[in-house]
Formats: C-alpha cells, structure tokens, sequence
C-alpha cells in the first residue's frame, strides 16, 4: 500500500470514530432533553459543583440523615457528624462511565459520589484513604497540593474496589448509613 492510500485509511479511520462520537453525543443531549437531571448538565461547569453539593444535601435529608454546614473549608458537609466532602459528575458525553475530579487530601472522613445519568442516579460512599489510594494524578492545585480525580467509574459495571461502597442512588445512602453509623428503616 502506498503512502496516499495509507494516509487516506488513517484520515478514513479518524473520520468515522469523529462520526461515532458525534452520533453519540447527539444520542446524549437527546436523552439529557428528557432527563429529570438534563438542568445539571446545562449548568456552566464553574457552577456545576456547587449545584451538586446543594443536590446531595437534599437528598440526604429526605433520606433521614442530619446534614449541617461545613466546619471547616476542608470539607462539603457534616453528616450525623462526619465530615463529607461531595462530587459529583455527569456521563461523560459517549462514554458511559464519571469522572470526579478535583480531590484533594483535606479534612474529611469521607467521599460522597453523586453520579448523574439520563435515568438515574448513582452514589458510593467511599473513605477518603480508599478514594485517594484509587485516584489518579489530575495536577497540582494552588500551593502545589496533588489533585486527584476518580476515572472510568462505569454504573454498570464499576471497578472492584469501589463497588462495595455503593452503586445505584440506595446502594449508596446504605452504604453512607453504614459507614457514619445510621439505621436506615
């Protein structure tokens, strides 16, 4: 084969993965327009980790636990007196699995991951030491701080070492119940 027609399949190959992965972006803001969660993710991302925090606090409460308002800046919220620090993440567009970046080793006892999906939403309950053991190298933060991010979470079918802590929204809250002490009824 010449070098033409080389470089032709390489441009052809490049084409149709581009075409897939509009496809299935397109596939995504279609499911998203009918979401329950579709405002999240058209939140400007300065304003989407906020959003989350206020997002899983309520639906902490309406789950029974007591959440009250951080201690400190190390942290998101207390929780029947454990200091949560809470991401969260959309799918990735034609991914399928959730990104939570930005970790950081501060004052918390625990991970709370909200995942957001079209028709569901997922949550783990995961100590930080576990959390930060599994996280990936994102860059480093103001003062040089390591930040950290969890990677290819996939709902379906999450890595090993996170799918005791929790998968779909009730695994979750159990999972949080468990590890701060609370009788789920």
């Amino acid at each position: 084969m010449g070098k033409e027609a080389q470089a032709l399949t390489v441009f052809v190959g490049h084409a149709q993965r581009a075409r897939k992965e509009q496809d299935g972006r397109a596939i995504d803001k279609r499911a998203w327009q009918r979401s329950p969660w579709g405002w999240y993710v058209e939140l400007p991302s300065t304003t989407r980790g906020a959003a989350g925090e206020k997002l899983a606090a309520e639906l902490l409460v309406a789950a029974g636990f007591t959440v009250e308002p951080r201690v400190s800046v190390g942290h998101d919220l207390v929780v029947n007196g454990a200091k949560i620090e809470v991401k969260t993440s959309s799918l990735w567009s034609g991914c399928r699995y959730y990104g939570f970046s930005q970790l950081r080793d501060q004052d918390y006892d625990l991970l709370f991951l909200l995942g957001i999906s079209p028709r569901m939403l997922h949550a783990w309950a995961v100590p930080k030491e576990v959390a930060l053991r599994h996280a990936f190298r994102q860059h480093n933060g103001a003062a040089g701080q390591e930040v950290r991010w969890l990677k290819y979470i996939y709902p379906d079918q999450p890595p090993a070492w996170i799918a005791p802590y929790g998968g779909d929204l009730n695994a979750g809250l159990g999972k949080l119940a468990e590890l701060v002490g609370v009788s789920r009824s």
